[in-house]
């Protein structure tokens, strides 16, 4: 039983983890965000000083945290999928 007298302890178990990886997935987006950022001003530096290191790096940064997103993105539709899945499971027993 959880705290409040509803539910199991494997439910209870199951929102903290949903929690904790909801707060993971916000701080990955935050990082992802900041790196690009950082690639897109390194990248403008670079070519306003015409340093193609620094912009290269830059662009390298932005690639990175795209890759990133797109990863992040791809978790949470299959963590979707999965719910859904569940719940039809569910529905069905």
């Amino acid at each position: 039983m959880t705290r409040d007298g509803t539910g199991t302890v494997e439910q209870a178990t199951r929102a903290g983890s949903q929690r904790e990886q909801a707060a993971m997935s916000a701080e990955a987006k935050v990082k992802n965000t900041g790196q690009d950022a950082k690639g897109n001003a390194e990248e403008e530096l670079g070519k306003a000083t015409g340093d193609k290191d620094t912009e290269a790096d830059g662009t390298e940064d932005q690639a990175a945290a795209g890759v990133k997103k797109t990863g992040e993105q791809a978790k949470e539709t299959a963590s979707d999928a999965l719910k859904d899945l569940k719940a039809k499971v569910e529905e069905n027993t």
